[in-house]
């Protein structure tokens, strides 16, 4: 039996190896490295998008520079992953024609405050909330008095809608993780 576990332990770690893929010694759940940085390249996509800077994730990793990953220690969250990886970008690569932008790292602002102080003035926000445990990552838009909405290219009308509540609720479980692209000229 002891045997049939190591086996199992090995496969396991051949396969994390094969992946390129850190484990977080912190949390032997947490999946660091090229995953995260996958995942923070396709996320980033969306704000730089907004802001007229249109590519794919693979073309956003290209920019950003060969063989250059993620430092895991300063990027242990999501938000912090994706705010690396716009600032390789901008830091890298200036877009004629396009405001100069920075990165906001908003981890930690109650929702409500990053939609009165940058919604309502017109400049999304990337949110990371979990709903029915998993991790999701959108692009708030707007609101009203009941509901925030998010960009969405897979609703019918490209929003989506979440109550107050519920969105508070699911932003919360994540850590209150945001980030936002800043023009330059904004005095936020």
């Amino acid at each position: 039996m002891k045997k049939a576990w190591i086996a199992v332990l090995i496969l396991a770690a051949l396969a994390v190896a094969e992946k390129g893929m850190n484990w977080n010694s912190n949390s032997p759940i947490f999946c660091t490295g090229r995953q995260q940085q996958r995942e923070s390249y396709e996320e980033s996509t969306m704000l730089l998008q907004y802001w007229g800077i249109v590519m794919t994730a693979d073309e956003l990793a290209d920019r950003c520079g060969p063989g250059q990953e993620i430092d895991n220690r300063r990027c242990g969250s999501r938000a912090a992953a994706s705010e690396c990886v716009m600032e390789r970008f901008l830091e890298q690569n200036t877009v004629p024609g396009r405001p100069h932008l920075s990165v906001r790292n908003m981890t930690g602002m109650k929702l409500a405050e990053i939609y009165g102080k940058y919604i309502r003035r017109g400049i999304p926000v990337m949110i990371w909330s979990e709903f029915e445990e998993t991790a999701v990552c959108r692009m708030m838009i707007g609101g009203d008095s009941d509901c925030y909405f998010f960009s969405d290219p897979d609703a019918v009308q490209g929003m989506i809608r979440y109550s107050k509540a519920e969105m508070k609720a699911a932003y919360e479980k994540l850590g209150r993780q945001a980030v936002a692209l800043i023009p330059e000229n904004n005095e936020i």
